[in-house]
C-alpha cells in the first residue's frame, strides 16, 4: 500500500489501535485516532502526539469522514453510526490485521477457532522455534501491527513465519488476508449476539481461508460437523 499523505483514521485506540497508528504514521500517512471512550492509556496518548498524530476521546467526530482509509481495531462494532456515514461515503474500512498483512511481507501461520487457540498458538511458536526464526502474536496479546513495526516485516528480513492467534472480530474484516497454513479448532455458539447470529459468527471464522488457494493448507476439525459440512462444500 502506497500511503505517504493520505488520510487514515484509526477507531480504538487500545492496543490494536496504538500500534496501527505507529505502523501507519511511519509509513507516511496523515493519522488520526478516534476513541469514543475517555479513559485511555495516557502513555498511548503521549506517544501518538509526540509522533504528530491527532487524538480524540470521548466522541468520534466528522473528521473521520474526511479519511481515506479507516482502520477498525477489533472489537469496535461495524453497525456504528460513523462507520455506517463513512460506507455511505465510499471509505475503505479494513481491520488492524488486515492492515498489518498489506504493509507486510512474511508467510502466515493463522490459528482460528472458539475454544484452545492460545495453547496451539504457542504450542507451534514452541516447536518451530527449534528450528526456525519465527514470530507469534495477534489475538494472543501482540497486534501484527507491532510485529511489522517492531521486526521491519515491511521489507527484507529473516524470518520465516508469523504464527498469529485470530478471532472473530480480526477475521470478519478481511479482505486478502492470506495464510500459508490456516487451522480452524472448532466453532460453538460464543459472540453470537456480537456478529447477529450464530452463522454469521462462523461465516466470520471462515472468512480465514477465502483468499487460500492450491499452494496453501488448511487444517480443519472434521468432528465437528459445522465445519466439516462446510469444507466438504468449499
Amino acid at each position: 500500500m502506497n500511503l505517504k499523505k493520505t488520510n487514515i483514521s484509526i477507531i480504538g485506540l487500545g492496543d490494536s489501535g496504538y500500534w496501527s497508528a505507529k505502523l501507519a504514521s511511519l509509513l507516511g500517512a496523515n493519522v488520526f485516532v478516534s476513541d469514543s471512550k475517555e479513559n485511555i492509556n495516557e502513555d498511548y496518548i503521549q506517544d501518538l502526539t509526540d509522533l504528530n498524530i491527532k487524538v480524540e476521546l470521548g466522541h468520534h467526530s466528522k473528521e473521520i469522514l474526511n479519511s481515506d482509509l479507516i482502520i477498525k481495531s477489533p472489537g469496535v462494532p461495524k453497525d456504528i453510526e460513523i462507520l455506517q456515514e463513512a460506507k455511505k461515503n465510499n471509505i475503505q474500512i479494513i481491520g488492524e490485521m488486515e492492515f498489518a498483512y498489506q504493509n507486510s511481507d512474511i508467510k502466515i501461520i493463522a490459528v482460528t477457532g472458539t475454544n484452545g487457540k492460545t495453547t496451539v498458538v504457542t504450542a507451534l511458536y514452541d516447536i518451530l522455534e527449534q528450528k526456525l526464526n519465527v514470530l507469534k502474536g495477534g489475538n494472543i496479546g501482540t497486534p501484527f501491527s507491532q510485529l511489522v513495526l517492531e521486526n521491519n516485516l515491511l521489507k527484507d528480513h529473516n524470518f520465516d513465519y508469523a504464527v498469529l492467534e485470530v478471532s472473530s472480530y480480526q477475521s470478519e474484516d478481511f479482505e486478502d488476508f492470506r495464510p500459508k497454513l490456516a487451522i480452524i479448532l472448532n466453532c460453538s455458539e460464543d459472540h453470537v449476539e456480537e456478529h447477529g447470529g450464530y452463522r454469521n459468527y462462523l461465516n466470520a471464522k471462515l472468512k480465514l481461508f477465502k483468499n487460500m488457494n492450491s499452494e496453501d493448507y488448511a487444517i480443519y476439525n472434521s468432528a465437528d460437523e459445522n465445519l466439516f459440512f462446510q469444507f466438504e462444500e468449499m
